[in-house]
């Protein structure tokens, strides 16, 4: 229920039965089916790569000889005991790193295909999508 100006409420409620339908869209359901059958069938298994794959990547960062230069930033060091962490995403501290968040997030992804979600002067948001 909209308040206000009656003229914009009235021209609110006309735009928004004008593509309001009560008709269904096959393609839609269909595709929303597909996906689900995908999420049952492969759910599980997808996801337990995906951990595995940003465990690995984790582990790597943590090893890399150039580590000196950003450093993974673990959950439990920022966090409390109450909160969940996606586990699918990796922050990096880049606050002593020489090159620009700019030139991490490219090099990133064309030496390693990694896509960088987000970056900061002070981080990199990576997130593990198998």
């Amino acid at each position: 229920m909209f308040h206000g100006n009656n003229r914009l409420v009235e021209e609110i409620n006309r735009s928004h039965f004008a593509i309001l339908t009560t008709s269904p869209s096959y393609p839609i359901l269909a595709s929303l089916e597909l996906a689900r059958e995908q999420i049952v069938e492969e759910g599980t298994m997808r996801i337990d790569e995906s951990l595995r794959l940003a465990d690995a990547l984790r582990c790597q960062f943590q090893t890399d000889a150039k580590s000196d230069r950003y450093r993974v930033i673990e959950s439990n060091s920022i966090l409390d005991n109450y909160t969940i962490v996606d586990p699918l995403k990796i922050v990096l501290d880049i606050t002593t790193a020489t090159k620009s968040p700019d030139y991490l997030r490219r090099h990133l992804l064309e030496k390693y295909g990694i896509y960088v979600k987000q970056i900061s002067e002070k981080s990199i948001l990576i997130d593990i999508v198998e």
